[in-house]
C-alpha cells in the first residue's frame, strides 16, 4: 500500500504558532531586561548608586510614574531654606536625632526631640513612612519625664537625655 505525501496546508502551522503568541509577547520585556541589566551591569549598579546617593542628598527620583522624595536632614527651622511663617521659638524642641532613608522600599523619617519645661522634660517621638501613593503617614508621641533632666552630647553616643534623680542625689 503506497502513501502519499500530503501536504499539510501552511495555515494549520500558523494556528498551531498563533497559540504561543500571548507566551511570547509576555517574555519579551522580561528577557529584554535581564539581558540589559547583564550586558550592563556596572553601569546599571552605577546608576542605582547615582540615584540612591541623589535622595539621600534630598533630591527627589521620578521613574514611570513611581517618584521617591529625598529631604535634606532639618535640626532646626532655619534649615529649611524656605520662607516660613513663625510665632514663638519653633526650636525650643532639642533634637536628640533623626533618621532617614529607604527601607523596605519605601522612604522613612523618624526623629526624638527633648524639650525641657518646669519640673521635667517633654519627649516627642515622630516616625514618618512614605506610601505608596506618595502620601504620607505620621506617627507621634508625646511623654513627660519628670525630675530635672538635661541634655548631653557625647561623640561615641550623640545626644542624650541625663536623668538626675532625687534618689541617686541622696545616695
Amino acid at each position: 500500500m503506497l502513501v502519499q505525501n500530503i501536504p499539510i496546508p501552511a495555515q494549520t502551522n500558523l494556528l498551531v504558532f498563533k497559540d504561543y503568541i500571548p507566551l511570547l509577547q509576555t517574555l519579551v520585556w522580561p528577557v529584554f531586561w535581564l539581558i540589559v541589566f547583564l550586558v550592563f551591569k556596572k553601569q546599571v549598579t552605577h546608576l542605582f548608586q547615582l540615584v540612591t546617593r541623589q535622595i539621600e542628598k534630598g533630591g527627589s527620583v521620578e521613574v514611570a510614574g513611581f517618584k521617591l522624595v529625598g529631604g535634606k536632614l532639618v535640626e532646626k527651622t532655619s534649615d529649611l531654606g524656605d520662607k516660613v511663617d513663625i510665632a514663638g521659638n519653633p526650636d525650643r524642641f532639642e533634637l536628640l536625632f533623626k533618621a532617614q532613608g529607604i527601607s523596605q522600599g519605601s522612604f522613612f523619617k523618624k526623629s526624638t526631640k527633648a524639650m525641657k519645661v518646669p519640673g521635667g522634660c517633654v519627649i516627642q517621638v515622630t516616625n514618618e513612612r512614605q506610601n505608596p501613593d506618595g502620601s504620607w503617614s505620621v506617627a507621634e508621641s508625646l511623654t513627660f519625664v519628670p525630675g530635672e533632666v538635661t541634655i548631653k552630647e557625647d561623640k561615641a553616643s550623640g545626644r542624650f537625655l541625663d536623668k538626675f534623680d532625687q534618689v541617686l542625689k541622696s545616695e
